[in-house]
């Protein structure tokens, strides 16, 4: 899990010296009312459990740049540099990120666009791939910058601003979002604004700036509810939320995230309202309420097997058998201890979540724990 995010899969202590997180499941959500030219969307915006915007190129916003490069170079490799493109975003659908990523980087081999290269920095994100991540996203600056491409730029900045903020490289991912954020102001593009204004908040939250971080999430949910976007809105109220978790202030927070929930319902985000929901559980483990906290990580447990997150369900029983373990319930707690170390196992998932799912079960097996 990055630093920079209080998800609902934090994990309560019960002794054992293992980071009290379990990694966030990155899946996507889309909004796919963004930045556009004429009537064709060039750009448009994803979202992952952690609160992460993204930029992401359109198969239009592609299309219309291909046939650009292609003219400029005389080239008959148009048609293999859409096909790698097309099987990548068909991968990205499917959450299959390498996939995805060496399909980017095959299109934007046979023919260099900001398109394929913006993608393909996605898809290496999502798999944590960091640094060659920076360098897809680097070489499309720079063809944005050759093209003075302003939508791209802005879009290139502030995904590099995610990459050092995830890389704690916190001073250069304030650098890459405030360009990111002028660039978006000048060119009228307020929803990757508030974007950047948003992560901005994360950051100044990440280095301890509660008083800052705050203010740049409310502004970030000023302009979503200004223009109409719920999702976002949802997502700055969580950031808000998590802020005044921080500065125990509790009834605030549940406030923020029962807001959050409410929105993600209504507009059927169930990934946005498990999100949610267990910002509320973070909210009562953190008052000691154990069994609203237990409460709230069940209906998030059954909202992540209802859509099929597997990786969301380890991190959810992992989440209620510790509940369980500091409840003194060790039997239920190696249930769903161990329903969650096989499920890891099963997918591959052999982080930090699955480090602290094994760490549980051995001190109670070995009776280091007591009621």
């Amino acid at each position: 899990m990055n630093p920079d995010k209080r998800m609902h899969f934090t994990l309560l202590a019960i002794g054992f010296t293992a980071a009290a997180a379990i990694a966030g499941f990155c899946l996507w959500k889309r909004e796919r009312e963004e930045h556009q030219k004429g009537n064709e969307k060039i750009i448009e915006q994803i979202q992952d459990l952690r609160g992460d915007l993204f930029p992401k190129a359109t198969l239009k916003g592609f299309q219309k740049e291909l046939e650009e490069v292609a003219e400029e170079k005389k080239s008959k490799l148009k048609d293999t540099a859409e096909m790698y493109f097309q099987a990548g975003e068909k991968a990205e659908e499917s959450y299959e990120y390498q996939e995805a990523a060496e399909n980017y980087r095959q299109s934007a081999n046979t023919l260099p666009t900001m398109s394929a290269l913006l993608n393909l920095g996605n898809s290496l994100y999502n798999t944590s791939a960091y640094e060659t991540a920076l360098e897809a996203y680097r070489t499309g600056l720079e063809i944005a910058e050759e093209k003075d491409a302003s939508e791209f730029k802005g879009a290139f900045l502030g995904n590099i601003g995610n990459v050092y903020k995830n890389q704690g490289e916190l001073d250069q991912a304030l650098e890459s979002q405030r360009q990111a954020l002028e660039i978006h102001r000048r060119i009228g593009n307020p929803r990757f604004e508030a974007n950047a204004l948003g992560v901005i908040g994360i950051v100044y939250r990440i280095q301890g700036e509660l008083d800052q971080a705050l203010e740049y999430f409310q502004q970030s949910l000023t302009i979503h509810r200004r223009i109409g976007n719920p999702l976002g809105e949802a997502d700055a109220l969580c950031g808000i939320g998590i802020v005044y978790e921080y500065q125990a202030k509790f009834a605030q927070a549940l406030d923020c995230f029962q807001q959050a929930r409410d929105i993600y319902r209504r507009i059927g985000k169930p990934l946005g309202e498990a999100d949610a929901l267990g910002n509320i559980g973070n909210v009562y483990k953190d008052q000691g309420e154990l069994d609203l906290a237990l409460e709230s990580y069940q209906q998030v447990l059954k909202i992540h097997r209802r859509i099929g997150n597997p990786l969301g369900e380890a991190n959810d029983l992992g989440n209620i058998g510790l509940v369980y373990a500091n409840q003194g319930e060790f039997d239920q707690a190696l249930e769903y201890l161990q329903q969650s170390r096989d499920i890891y196992l099963e997918i591959g998932a052999r982080g930090e979540g699955l480090k602290i799912v094994e760490g549980a079960i051995r001190e109670i097996e070995e009776g280091e724990l007591e009621p």
